[in-house]
């Protein structure tokens, strides 16, 4: 889910407790300027004025990645999300 609020771009997903508890899971939004250089979206309210916040909800949280639009080169910031599963057999 994506929305635009006055100054940013906020991205939504939810994770679910299941995935959350794997060790094996993991996932992060990344931003990018010009599609070519990802970087990972990490709280920072006080350098980058990202946030990130949780929401409990029954059987997932909702992750709400908030990226400030100043983060953007020529008004154009995208952003995806990173689903990883490494599955490591003992």
């Amino acid at each position: 889910d994506f929305t635009s609020e006055p100054g940013h771009m906020v991205f939504r997903y939810r994770f679910s407790h299941r995935a959350k508890a794997d060790p094996d899971v993991s996932a992060e939004v990344l931003y990018s300027p010009d599609l070519i250089t990802w970087t990972a979206a990490e709280h920072d309210p006080e350098g980058t004025g990202i946030t990130v916040s949780t929401t409990p909800m029954t059987g997932y949280d909702l992750v709400a990645v908030s990226i400030p639009l100043t983060l953007a080169s020529d008004t154009r910031l995208f952003t995806r999300l990173r689903a990883v599963f490494e599955n490591n057999p003992e």
